[in-house]
């Protein structure tokens, strides 16, 4: 009797589903990289290459709200895709240059 349970346990456990193993969620990277002339976004993407843009200022622009305006815009897109901040890192090169950098997380699905 005991052989017989211990049979269908094992059959049971074969039989179920792979998806209970956790799969690794998705991670994007998102370095901002600000100085008084220009904004640098880079974004990094498991297994694809990084997407690099500028912002250029203007002399009118107020630098302030077009980095802001611009970061929205990517913070959206990947709220929109499921993604949340899991992590901000702030930094800085020097005294006129600053870089954060936000870590989106995608859970995995269950």
């Amino acid at each position: 009797m005991n052989k017989l349970f211990f049979i269908a346990s094992c059959l049971l456990v074969l039989s179920s589903s792979p998806t209970w193993a956790q799969q690794a969620p998705e991670v994007v990277t998102v370095r901002i990289k600000e100085t008084a002339n220009y904004v640098d976004l880079t974004t990094a993407t498991d297994g694809k290459a990084a997407d690099w843009r500028r912002i250029k200022f203007t002399a009118k622009e107020d630098d302030d709200e077009r980095t802001a305006e611009e970061v929205e815009k990517v913070v959206n897109t990947y709220y929109q895709q499921g993604f949340t901040i899991q992590a901000v890192v702030p930094g800085y090169i020097d005294a006129s240059t600053k870089t954060t950098t936000l870590i989106f997380v995608k859970p995995a699905k269950s």
